[in-house]
């Protein structure tokens, strides 16, 4: 019971910022779909496909079978009685692998972290409806990623039964 708090908070937080991060986009995502622009059949086909591979990679593959499990069962290994404090205060950033993980786990987590920024950054960058077109697959993916996080620590929480990801923790 002494895990359920400090794992709450960190998977409290990193929910709160990835929603914070999807309310950003939406805007920009769906403005084709509200109707503020108009794509041409080709960019409405790219926009569909473009969306259903976020699904499938970003939000399948890359959240509900990997981060996610990862992310719940690092999460799990909080405890207040026993973690660190600043474990416990920076669970988010535990839970995802920053720190207190293997030297594979870190590089990683920094590494895909890194990547992410940097295509940020590119996307940006885009005119639109390239932009629209790619944030609304991003938009999918991170929604995706949400709720196989949630879903996947309230069965952790609510059935007693930890997942059986790796938590990637050091030997030492």
């Amino acid at each position: 019971m002494s895990t359920v708090l400090p794992s709450a908070f960190a998977i409290s937080f990193l929910t709160y910022n990835l929603v914070k991060s999807i309310r950003r986009i939406v805007p920009i995502a769906f403005a084709p779909i509200i109707g503020d622009m108009t794509l041409t059949p080709f960019q409405q086909a790219i926009y569909i496909i473009n969306m259903l591979y976020f699904a499938y990679a970003e939000g399948y593959k890359g959240f509900q079978k990997k981060l996610g499990p990862l992310v719940v069962s690092r999460s799990l290994t909080l405890d207040y009685k026993t973690s660190p404090l600043h474990h416990v205060i920076f669970g988010s950033f535990y839970s995802m692998g920053y720190f207190h993980a293997t030297k594979k786990r870190k590089i990683l987590s920094i590494s895909v972290s890194s990547i992410i920024v940097l295509v940020i950054i590119g996307v940006k960058r885009l005119p639109s409806p390239w932009k629209n077109i790619i944030d609304g697959g991003v938009v999918v993916g991170l929604s995706w990623g949400v709720a196989a996080i949630v879903v996947g620590y309230l069965k952790a929480i609510l059935s007693g039964v930890r997942p059986t990801a790796d938590p990637c923790l050091p030997l030492k």
